[in-house]
């Protein structure tokens, strides 16, 4: 296509920001494979307060793709641009995550095995979300045609956030 057709301006910044969106799905596809595989080994009722916070954190990603899909089919970038609050969201709560496990691992050394799946399930969610993120920047990318390198840190050449 690239080829044939030499696409410029928008359509060419349509096609590189699809590769590049590709990449980041196929990434958190990844992960979703290694949670699945994770999550059938371990039984979350021995350590549920952790559990239901990683669950927490896995409705806010999925809430950042639904966001991040429906700007792109729209062509419109006005629901992503919550996406890096909710990805800080995340982040916050993987911490928070993260110290409780340690704590019940130190505590009761028979939850160790639940408590690292757990921790893996947890890192891969908090993962999928910076995926997620990137696909806004790429989102912010194509319907501006700005380079900005983090959407919390913006060039003075971006357009500020909505």
């Amino acid at each position: 296509f690239l080829a044939l057709r030499q696409p410029m301006a928008d359509d060419l910044r349509f096609i590189i920001v699809a590769l590049r969106v590709s990449i980041d799905l196929e990434r958190i596809g990844g992960y979703a494979a290694h949670i699945a595989k994770r999550a059938a080994l371990s039984p979350p009722s021995l350590v549920s307060p952790p559990a239901r916070a990683i669950q927490d954190m896995a409705e806010l990603v999925l809430e950042m793709l639904r966001r991040l899909r429906q700007d792109y089919g729209s062509r419109g970038a006005s629901l992503s641009d919550a996406v890096p609050a909710l990805d800080e969201r995340v982040n916050r709560l993987y911490e928070r995550v993260f110290g409780d496990l340690r704590a019940l691992m130190a505590r009761d050394p028979s939850l160790i095995d639940a408590c690292t799946e757990l921790l893996f399930i947890a890192r891969n969610i908090e993962r999928s979300g910076d995926h997620a993120k990137n696909i806004a920047r790429h989102l912010d990318y194509l319907f501006s045609g700005e380079i900005c390198p983090d959407r919390s840190g913006r060039s003075a050449s971006c357009p500020p956030p909505s």
